[in-house]
């Protein structure tokens, strides 16, 4: 079909109603894989290509007076130059910093030992949160512990803390 349309246009058919013809066949073939066709198939691909053909030979002619300055390609390689850089740049910052933070070891173990406080109170096998290093836990306790004592982390129960009262070394 491609071809049939470019050697009509190579026998001197009108490259206006081609390159409408391949946009509106290209919309099409568009449409029946997007709404009949699921998938990203031959249909697509070939709806894709005569969208971009037809667009690609589309006559344009500039009338006089809105031709761009001769100095205006110069300016917008600069300008496509220099986005095209500042963009990888963000990008590799990003990828980096993701990279960096997949790599740090979780936080969960670091609590272990860590005295915090109860901002509920923990009935004994009943889940409360605690408030430790200044991030709010859900947590759960062996004990009944009331609200407000200090708590220590012993361990982790899924997302969970597991917590006991805080017995401070001056009181025996």
């Amino acid at each position: 079909m491609l071809f049939l349309i470019l050697g009509l246009i190579g026998s001197g058919f009108s490259a206006n109603l081609a390159s409408v013809f391949m946009i509106i066949l290209g919309a099409v073939l568009l449409a029946v894989e997007l709404f009949i066709t699921p998938g990203f198939g031959v249909l697509g691909i070939t709806g894709i290509v005569f969208l971009a053909l037809g667009f690609a030979l589309l006559p344009s002619a500039v009338p006089p007076g809105f031709a761009p300055p001769p100095g205006y390609a110069a300016q917008f390689r600069i300008f496509a130059i220099g986005l095209g850089l500042g963009l990888g740049l963000f990008t590799g910052i990003v990828l980096y910093k993701i990279i960096q933070a997949k790599r740090r070891k979780p936080t969960i173990f670091e609590l272990y030992g860590k005295v915090g406080r109860a901002l509920d109170e923990l009935k004994a096998g009943q889940v409360g949160f605690v408030l430790v290093e200044g991030e709010y836990w859900r947590a759960v306790s062996e004990e009944d512990i009331p609200k407000g004592a200090e708590v220590v982390v012993i361990g982790k129960k899924d997302s969970v803390l597991v917590v006991k009262k805080h017995v401070s070394s001056g009181s025996s």
